[in-house]
């Protein structure tokens, strides 16, 4: 829990360099992913003057993180550095010598596990244990990824469970659609521990995969649906859907918020929401395998498979190639996910397909 306060601090300043340093010209915005951090995904905006000043900026700040990370690490051994793997494998046999940030994460964590009343744990290691192997593997190997399986979730479990989050195709990790049936067998698990099933439909909702849900297409009731990004047009929006059992939990006047019922972003929700018929997400559905067929005839020597659902897809780098290489950035019909990994196509306009052709060359 402490890492995230970490990330604040050190990437407010980041974004204050380029203003202390006086500059005359207009910065330019730089973003970089990286997936080996805090077994999450994590991406770093900031403002710099030139590509140069930008990479050492980047570098800085990645060194940082990966110092809390490695300090912070349960699985792996760090030379020179005694982190949590090293106390947890020294717990009855030695004292370990271990540095003030570290004490500082286990007091917080024990500080919010009394506030929380014990639904906040940073010690629920089984389960955490299962997602890491889970996300090394498919990181290893994206077209083996798989969640773990349902006798392991079980053991893993235990009695402290009381929700399953899932994000149906996985976005920033290139893209990547859950196994429909891995997901159904974990919704049936939920049915029958009483957990409830959360989607997270934040990049997938609101028609983007063919339906107006992506959870729809793998014939799932979840209790909770998060959604946003679609549901305004560009503008700030979000929102949740909740089943009965849920919908009484958050009450009129339960949950405030400073920028709530904005009337412009609301109206533009309402806007959205009426052209998403059945012939829109028809429309979605056949121009995302007009785009998906197009990649794969053009015989790239860079681009591979494409993955995804409905105009949410992904396009895989082929071997001794990076993202970084054209064509896989060109214009802004696509924009690079962590890099190496695939060419994320992003297709926020309506135009009609015919026009489609002049994003790719010949």
């Amino acid at each position: 829990m402490l890492a995230p306060r970490i990330l604040a601090v050190v990437l407010c300043t980041a974004f204050l360099l380029p203003v202390a340093g006086g500059c005359t010209e207009a910065p330019q915005r730089y973003e970089m992913t990286y997936l080996s951090l805090f077994d999450t995904v994590v991406t770093i905006v900031l403002y710099a003057e030139g590509e140069t000043e930008a990479q050492e900026m980047f570098r800085a700040v990645y060194d940082d993180l990966a110092r809390y990370d490695a300090l912070f690490d349960i699985y792996e051994e760090h030379e020179g550095t005694a982190n949590l793997k090293t106390v947890n494998d020294n717990a009855g046999k030695a004292p370990v010598a271990v540095e003030p940030e570290l004490l500082s994460l286990l007091l917080f964590g024990k500080e919010v596990y009394a506030l929380t009343e014990g639904r906040v744990n940073i010690a629920f290691g089984s389960v955490l244990t299962l997602w890491h192997d889970a996300r090394t593997a498919g990181i290893a190997d994206p077209d083996s990824a798989a969640l773990p399986e349902r006798a392991a979730l079980e053991q893993a479990a235990g009695d402290d469970v009381c929700a399953v989050m899932m994000e149906l195709v996985q976005g920033e990790g290139g893209v990547r659609p859950l196994d429909k049936a891995m997901v159904q067998a974990l919704a049936k698990l939920c049915q029958e521990k009483d957990w409830l099933l959360l989607v997270d439909e934040v990049q997938t909702g609101i028609g983007r995969t063919g339906t107006l849900f992506a959870y729809q297409q793998f014939d799932i009731q979840p209790d909770v649906v998060s959604f946003a990004k679609g549901i305004a047009g560009g503008l700030p929006l979000g929102g949740i859907l909740a089943s009965e059992k849920c919908a009484a939990v958050l009450t009129p006047g339960t949950h405030g918020s400073s920028f709530g019922a904005n009337p412009v972003s609301t109206a533009a929700g309402g806007a959205v929401m009426a052209k998403l018929d059945d012939a829109f997400l028809k429309e979605v559905q056949e121009k995302g395998q007009y785009l998906r067929t197009s990649i794969e005839n053009l015989g790239s020597p860079w681009l591979g498979g494409v993955v995804g659902m409905g105009l949410m897809l992904g396009v895989d780098v082929k071997e001794d190639h990076t993202n970084k290489e054209p064509p896989c950035c060109w214009t802004m019909a696509c924009s690079a996910s962590p890099p190496g990994s695939a060419c994320v196509c992003c297709l926020p306009w309506s135009s009609p397909r015919t026009k489609w052709t002049k994003v790719w060359p010949s």
